[in-house]
C-alpha cells in the first residue's frame, strides 16, 4: 500500500507549488499595489500641504501689498480713487464677467516651484445696484453708509468743544449743554439751538449725499420727559441767529410732547417749519406713532417710559426731492420708517443749506447724545472715514495640473495706524 501511495503524493507536490506561487504572486501584487497608493496618499498630502502653505504666502504677500502702499502713499487703495463724489453703487456694466471690474485695485501672477499663483485684493466698500444682488461672483460687500462715505462723530472727552466749534448754538432760559461719560447732555427747562454750519476750521458742514446719523436717549426726573427734539436739515443759515434757523427747512422730530398741538404727541414726524408754530398741522408732512404711548394703566406707563429711555437712532436720508428718516433701523416692530416729498431746490449739490438740532426741554429732563454724523469732505471730496479705515478681500489662487485651491481673507486696514486686521478667513474646496 505504501509502495502505491507514495507516486501519487508526489504527483501533487507540483500543483500545489504552483497554487502557492500563484498565490504569493497576487499577495506581491496587492502589496505592491498598497505600497504605490500610499506612496501617492503620501505625495498628494504633501502637495496638499505645500499648496496650503503656499496659499497663506501669497495672502501674506496680499496684505503686504496693502501696508507698502500705505506707507508709500500714505491712503488706502481705492476702487473709486478719482471719483470721490461717487455715491459708491456697482453697476453691472462696471462689473465685467470675469469678476475684475473697478473693485480688483491689485492683481499679480506669481510663477514658481512648485505651483503657479495668482493674487487678487478687492476693495469691499462698495454698494449693490438692484442687478447685482444674487451675483455670485461678488466678493462680500462691506459697505457702510458712514465708511466710505464717512462724517464726522462727536462722541468723546471733548466732544462740547466739538458741538461749539461746528457752528452756532443757542441755549435759552435755563436749558445747559455739558459732557457726562463722553455724551452730550442737553437738559433744563428752554430750547437749545445747534447749527452745523461749520467745523472748527471753518470748513462746511454741508452734505453732498444728505445723509445724518444721531444716536440719543431720553432720561426723565419724576416721570417729567423733555418735550422732544427736532433734527433740522435743509436749514437757511442765519448767523449768530441759530433759532431763527429753524424757521425754514424742514425737521424730522422726536415728538413726546408738544403743548399747542397735542395730536403730534408720541409720534415721530416730518414736518416742514414754520414760523412761530403757526399752521403747525398744516405742516407735517409724515407721521408715525411710537410702538408704546402713554396710558392710564401702571404696566403701560412703565413700558412706555422704558421705551422713551432705551437708547434710540435716527436716521435721515435727504434727497433732491425726498426725504427718509427711518428711528431704531433693523430693531424690529420698534423700528418707524416714514417718507415725504421735497419742494425741490436747484443746484442741490451746491445749495448752503445746513443741519441743525432743537432741543425743546422741561424741567428735569434731558437729551444725551452719544453720536452725531454729518457728512463732511476734505478739499479732495473724500470722507475722513474713507481716508483712514478700508475693507478688502484678499484672494489667493495655487494651482497645479490636477486641482486648485482658492485662499480668501477679509482685512480691515488703518491708515493712520499703518495697521490690517484679519476680520475672516476661508480657504476654499479644492477640486
Amino acid at each position: 500500500m505504501a509502495a502505491f501511495r507514495n507516486p501519487a503524493r508526489r504527483g501533487m507536490v507540483l500543483p500545489l507549488l504552483l497554487v502557492i506561487l500563484l498565490f504569493g504572486t497576487l499577495l506581491a501584487g496587492l502589496a505592491l499595489k498598497e505600497v504605490e497608493s500610499a506612496a501617492e496618499l503620501s505625495r498628494i498630502h504633501v502637495e496638499q500641504r505645500s499648496g496650503y502653505n503656499e496659499g497663506l504666502s501669497v495672502l501674506g504677500r496680499g496684505t503686504d501689498w496693502i501696508l507698502q502702499h500705505l506707507s508709500s502713499s500714505k491712503t488706502l487703495p481705492r476702487w473709486l480713487e478719482n471719483r470721490p463724489f461717487e455715491d459708491g453703487l456697482l453697476s453691472a456694466e462696471e462689473w465685467a464677467s470675469s469678476g475684475k471690474a473697478n473693485l480688483l485695485v491689485h492683481e499679480e501672477e506669481i510663477g514658481g516651484d512648485p505651483f503657479p499663483c495668482s493674487l487678487e485684493v478687492y476693495d469691499l466698500d462698495f454698494r449693490l445696484s438692484a442687478e447685482l444682488e444674487n451675483d455670485k461672483s461678488l466678493p462680500p460687500s462691506c459697505f457702510d453708509l458712514f465708511s466710505l462715505f464717512g462724517g464726522t462723530e462727536m462722541a468723546d472727552a471733548r466732544a462740547t468743544e466739538h458741538l461749539f466749534a461746528l457752528g452756532d448754538v443757542v441755549l435759552s432760559e435755563d436749558a445747559t449743554l455739558t459732557v457726562e461719560d463722553g455724551e452730550n447732555v442737553i437738559s433744563g427747562k428752554g430750547d437749545a439751538y445747534l447749527v452745523f454750519e461749520e467745523d472748527g476750521l471753518g470748513n462746511s458742514l454741508s452734505s453732498p449725499n444728505g445723509e445724518t446719523v444721531i444716536r440719543f436717549r431720553l432720561t426723565e426726573r419724576q416721570g417729567i420727559f423733555p418735550a422732544g427734539f427736532d433734527l433740522g436739515f435743509r436749514l437757511l443759515p442765519v448767523k449768530g441767529f441759530p433759532e431763527k434757523a429753524f424757521c425754514s427747512g424742514y425737521s424730522a422730530s422726536f415728538s413726546v410732547d408738544e403743548e399747542n398741538h397735542p395730536e403730534n404727541r408720541d409720534r415721530f414726524l416730518l414736518k416742514r417749519n414754520a414760523n412761530d408754530g403757526e399752521g403747525e398741522s398744516e405742516n407735517v408732512l409724515a407721521s408715525i406713532p411710537f410702538p408704546f404711548c402713554r396710558s392710564a394703566g401702571s404696566f403701560d406707563q412703565e413700558r412706555y417710559r422704558s421705551y422713551l429711555s432705551r437708547p434710540h437712532e435716527i436716521r435721515l436720508r435727504v434727497e433732491p426731492e425726498r426725504v427718509t428718516a427711518v428711528l431704531d433701523a433693523g430693531e424690529g416692530y420698534l423700528e418707524k420708517k416714514i417718507s415725504a416729498p421735497l419742494e425741490p431746490v436747484p443746484f442741490f449739490n451746491s445749495d448752503p443749506m445746513v443741519d441743525g438740532l432743537r432741543f425743546r426741554g422741561r424741567p428735569g429732563g434731558t437729551l444725551s447724545v452719544s453720536s452725531l454724523r454729518i457728512h463732511t469732505t476734505d478739499a479732495q471730496g473724500y470722507y475722513p472715514e474713507c481716508r483712514r479705515t478700508g475693507f478688502y478681500l484678499v484672494r489667493a489662487v495655487v494651482r497645479e495640473p490636477r486641482w486648485s485651491r482658492v485662499f480668501e481673507t477679509i482685512v480691515s486696514a488703518d491708515s493712520v495706524l499703518t495697521k490690517i486686521t484679519n476680520l475672516a478667513w476661508e480657504e476654499m474646496p479644492f477640486f
